[in-house]
């Protein structure tokens, strides 16, 4: 594709994601958002269930409090579907945790692959669907 197509992808992308997370963020509860991020992060990281991430860097991400983000992560720790120290995240259980997964993660998906094979996309196309 030509460079203001693949602009032009990479903004449309960016607004879908936008508009999904707003939704995402007033209807989702903290620990399905959660689990959401983690496998979004693992998705673009590719670190082998190995994330670099403080409690501080979630809850921003979430818009939450670190207590709040700190207790969740216990929990899903008790649980077994997570592990770590100080700064790292393992998943240990990726089913489980895409099971926690709020819809959002398919719809943006779903999205990503709609905006992608548009032979010409354009912002009244991809709305309009």
């Amino acid at each position: 594709p030509s460079l203001r197509t693949a602009v032009h992808r990479y903004v449309e992308q960016l607004m879908s994601e936008t508009r999904q997370f707003v939704v995402c963020n007033s209807l989702h509860a903290v620990e399905a958002r959660l689990a959401r991020i983690l496998l979004e992060v693992l998705d673009k990281a590719a670190l082998d269930h190995m994330l670099p991430l403080t409690h501080q860097a979630l809850a921003q991400m979430l818009g939450a409090q670190r207590t709040t983000v700190a207790l969740i992560v216990s929990k899903l720790q008790r649980d077994g579907i997570l592990s770590g120290r100080r700064g790292v995240i393992k998943i240990e259980n990726e089913a489980a945790l895409e099971g926690l997964a709020c819809s959002c993660r398919q719809a943006l998906a779903f999205a990503r692959r709609e905006i992608h094979a548009a032979s010409d996309p354009s912002c009244e196309e991809v709305i309009a669907a």
